[in-house]
C-alpha cells in the first residue's frame, strides 16, 4: 500500500509533453528556461548561456545569489555560474545541458540559495613555479609561461598540455607535489613545448615564417568557475618582420570541453597581418587532419609506450589556409588591428579513456565545429 501511494505521489509530480518527454511539473509562477538542440546528433555536457537580462525582464526581484536552476527531466539542481564579462551587472547564467537530437530540455528557476558544488574549472597564477599561469577543467589542463621563467633565458609563448584521467581538479595538487612529469595515477605533463607554439599557440606568419612572441608579462582573472574560467594575458611588445606588435590573449575554458576558446588582439600600426595557429609535431608515426574549408586542424601524436598518445586540435570557425612548416601543422588567416581573432584549441589523451584513437579525436573536432555553427538555442518564458 505504501508502495502504491509513493508511486501515485511520484506520477502526480510528472507531466508528459507532445513528443513523449517526461518532465517534473513546474510552478506556473516560476521562470522556465528551454534549451533546444536543433542538430541531428546528441550534444552532451554543453555549457550554455542564459541571458540574465531575459531573466530579470520576467522577474525584477532576481539577483545573482537568490535563485537556483532545476532540471525538470530529473528534478535535480544544476551547477550554475553567474558571468559578468567585465561588467558591473550580471550578463549570463551558465548551466550545462545534455540534449538528444532535436530535443528540448526544460529548466526551472527557483527562488532560494543555490547549492555549493565542487568547481569543474579553475585557473591561477603560479609564482612558486616561475610565474606559470595554469588552467584546467574536468577533462584537460594547460599552462603558459611567465616573466620569471623568461629571466632564466627560457622563452616560450607556446601552450603546454597536462593530460589527466580524472575529473578532479589537479593543478594545485600537482604543483605542490612538484613531480608532475611522472604519472602517479591521475596523469602527468609529458608534453614538450620549448620554443614552439605548443598546442594551439599563435604567431604572426609573414613570408612563410613564424615570428614568435616571448613569455606573458601580466595576467587578469575574469571568471573562475565553477563552469567556466576566463583570464587575460598581456605580452611585451615584439617585432615581426619590422612590425611592432603588442599581443593580448583572452582564454576561456568551459566544463566538459577538450578545447579552450582563445581570442587574440594585436596593437600595431598595420591594418592587418597574417597569423598562424599551430600544433607542434613530433618525430615518428603520427596522424594528421587538415581541413581548410572548415578550419579544422587535428594531430594525433606518435604513441609513447610509457605515456600513451596525446591528440592536439585547433578550430578556426571562419576557415583558413593550412600548411606544414617549422615543425608545426599551421592554420593561417588574417588578424585585423585591435579586432579579436577567435579560435579554439586543445588536446585529449588516450589513457583518459574518453577518446582513444585518432579517428575518435578527429570526429570530436568535426562535431565541435558543427556545434559552433549550430549551438544549442536558449529561450526564457
Amino acid at each position: 500500500m505504501k508502495y502504491l501511494f509513493a508511486t501515485f505521489v511520484l506520477f502526480s509530480l510528472l507531466t508528459v509533453n507532445a513528443t513523449g518527454q517526461i518532465f517534473f511539473k513546474s510552478n506556473p509562477k516560476n521562470l522556465i528556461v528551454e534549451v533546444y538542440n536543433r542538430n541531428n546528433f546528441v550534444v552532451k555536457d554543453e555549457v550554455v548561456e542564459i541571458l540574465f537580462a531575459d531573466l530579470l525582464h520576467r522577474n525584477k526581484k532576481l539577483k545573482s545569489v537568490n535563485f537556483k536552476v532545476i532540471d525538470l527531466s530529473t528534478g535535480k539542481e544544476k551547477i550554475t555560474q553567474v558571468v559578468y564579462n567585465e561588467k558591473k551587472l550580471p550578463q549570463f547564467v551558465l548551466i550545462q545541458s545534455s540534449n538528444d537530437a532535436k530535443q528540448t530540455k526544460k529548466y526551472e528557476i527557483l527562488e532560494g540559495t543555490p547549492t555549493s558544488f565542487n568547481p569543474l574549472t579553475y585557473g591561477r597564477f603560479v609564482p612558486e613555479r616561475l610565474d606559470d599561469f595554469a588552467w584546467e577543467n574536468d577533462r584537460i589542463a594547460h599552462r603558459v609561461y611567465g616573466p620569471a621563467l623568461e629571466k632564466t633565458g627560457e622563452l616560450s609563448n607556446g601552450i603546454d598540455v597536462w593530460v589527466k584521467r580524472t575529473d578532479s581538479l589537479v593543478i594545485n595538487k600537482w604543483y605542490k607535489l612538484d613531480n608532475y612529469h611522472e604519472d602517479h595515477g591521475e596523469g602527468l605533463d609529458c608534453f614538450k613545448v620549448g620554443r614552439t607554439l605548443g598546442c594551439g599557440g599563435e604567431a604572426p606568419y609573414i613570408h612563410d615564417k613564424l615570428w614568435l612572441a616571448n613569455n606573458f608579462v601580466s595576467y587578469t582573472i575574469l571568471e573562475n568557475g565553477p563552469l567556466r574560467t576566463t583570464f587575460k594575458l598581456d605580452y611585451a611588445s615584439f617585432v615581426a618582420d619590422g612590425i611592432l606588435i603588442k599581443e593580448h590573449r583572452t582564454i576561456s575554458l568551459s566544463a566538459g570541453s577538450q578545447l579552450s576558446k582563445i581570442s587574440v588582439t594585436y596593437e600595431m600600426k598595420e591594418k592587418k597581418i597574417p597569423i598562424a595557429v599551430g600544433l607542434v609535431t613530433r618525430n615518428g608515426e603520427d596522424k594528421r587532419l587538415l581541413q581548410e574549408k572548415y578550419g579544422i586542424l587535428g594531430y594525433w601524436e606518435p604513441k609513447s609506450a610509457e605515456n600513451g598518445t596525446i591528440g592536439q586540435g585547433a578550430i578556426l570557425p571562419e576557415g583558413g589556409k593550412m600548411a606544414i612548416a617549422e615543425g608545426h601543422l599551421l592554420a593561417i588567416s588574417n588578424l585585423y588591428r585591435s579586432e579579436p581573432f577567435t579560435y579554439y584549441a586543445g588536446a585529449c589523451w588516450d589513457k583518459a579513456g574518453r577518446i582513444k584513437t585518432a579517428e575518435e579525436w578527429f570526429n570530436y573536432l568535426k562535431r565541435y565545429s558543427e556545434i559552433l555553427k549550430s549551438p544549442l538555442r536558449v529561450s526564457v518564458r
